[in-house]
């Protein structure tokens, strides 16, 4: 940060602005997302494309360096986040009891851009660096969400998880709207670190390779997208407006992390699942990030032999590997949401399980009477309630009015 300061306080120089310029920065920044926020010297002129401005080509250039790999020396940068990503991976890599994990690598097939138009840079954003070591990673949420994405298509095909038609739900989670409680997934993603160590192609004679590559798009119709008013209907006659962008390199590796507190084998064999066959092709087939349609984002997972004979024979089947886990009755206050109709048990030692539309339906009809009107009044019931566990998901299949409750 020392630096940084007196390299900003020396850029104020009109006699130093100059130098600072010059594509031989020395010495490299060791924080390359701190370089692109904020080492723009001059302001972008209203009406002024962005390739037009005289710091971003500098910028560029300077960023792809300061992560260079392969040379006699290695940057600044790539040198002090080593010994960070040594710590990641050690962390990945250790046994920690009463956790199911996978630790894999993967490759970007093509470029790869996340967070395209941010409007948090002053070099107008297209690429997602890590806040802390300033390196390009993949999202734990990002990987979750193709993956749930991926799972929703197949339920769409009507794979079901031993009759459960929610499954995806079972394994990811979902956030309660209202009164509705959410429910945490089975799967916890970690952060994928970009992995600092030169990919294959520097065997073939490449000892330059960097993460970070440049790229160009081509906006046409400009005033339509940004005026507020007098906008000019698009036209094919519009001139495009060139604008170089930085996106992650083909050939750049990440470190996946995919864990669960879950414990049993089904868990286990489920991990394998959701690894070899959800990830694996969300990532080959779906991308991640942006302009996905275009290509962008595409990536190869480097499975394990055993796991890739799993994936090359379509994974394991999902109906085998969560079974509902049937558990004794148990007396509970029972109580209705007349909002959205759920039904609320509260177990003492289990907490609260919730019953949804339309099973909730289905078991509020089948009470006697006299229990729906002492529930339809707000008022909870003591009622034996029978439940099942699917994966880390508990349900109500059954109500009963409970023998040694005073009469209602």
């Amino acid at each position: 940060m020392t630096a940084l300061a007196k390299w900003i306080k020396a850029a104020r120089d009109p006699d130093h602005a100059p130098a600072l310029h010059a594509p031989d920065v020395t010495p490299l920044p060791a924080h390359v997302g701190l370089w692109l926020d904020r080492c723009l010297i001059q302001q972008q002129v209203q009406g002024e494309a962005s390739d037009d401005h005289a710091d971003r080509q500098m910028l560029h250039d300077v960023a792809r360096r300061a992560l260079r790999l392969g040379g006699s020396t290695l940057p600044p940068a790539v040198i002090s986040y080593r010994r960070r990503y040594e710590r990641h991976r050690d962390e990945a890599d250790a046994v920690s009891p009463g956790t199911s994990r996978r630790v894999i690598e993967a490759s970007a097939r093509t470029r790869v851009l996340l967070h395209p138009a941010t409007g948090s840079t002053v070099t107008d954003g297209s690429l997602l660096l890590h806040h802390t070591y300033g390196v390009p990673y993949l999202p734990g949420s990002a990987l979750k969400g193709i993956c749930r994405h991926r799972a929703e298509r197949l339920k769409a095909d009507r794979v079901c998880l031993s009759g459960v038609t929610e499954w995806p739900r079972l394994l990811f989670g979902w956030t309660g709207e209202g009164d509705a409680d959410g429910e945490s997934g089975l799967f916890d993603f970690w952060d994928a670190l970009w992995v600092p160590e030169p990919p294959e192609l520097l065997a073939t004679g490449d000892s330059d390779f960097t993460p970070l590559v440049e790229d160009i798009v081509n906006p046409h119709h400009g005033d339509y997208y940004t005026r507020k008013e007098d906008r000019p209907p698009p036209s094919d006659g519009d001139a495009p407006i060139p604008a170089h962008i930085l996106t992650v390199a083909p050939g750049t590796r990440f470190l996946i992390v995919v864990e669960s507190f879950a414990q049993g084998d089904q868990v286990k064999d489920l991990l394998d699942w959701v690894v070899t066959t959800l990830l694996r092709d969300a990532l080959r087939e779906d991308g991640i990030g942006a302009r996905t349609r275009a290509g962008y984002g595409r990536l190869d997972l480097d499975l394990p032999a055993a796991a890739g004979n799993i994936a090359s024979q379509g994974g394991a089947r999902p109906s085998s590997l969560f079974e509902a886990t049937k558990q004794p009755a148990h007396v509970a206050l029972v109580s209705l949401n007349k909002s959205d109709r759920s039904l609320r048990a509260a177990i003492d030692g289990i907490g609260n399980i919730v019953l949804r539309l339309p099973a909730a339906r289905t078991l509020f009809a089948a009470l006697p009477s006299s229990v729906q009107r002492v529930l339809e009044k707000n008022r909870s019931v003591r009622l034996l309630v029978t439940w099942e566990s699917v994966g880390n998901v508990r349900r109500i299949v059954a109500l009963e009015a409970d023998p040694a409750s005073a009469p209602l």
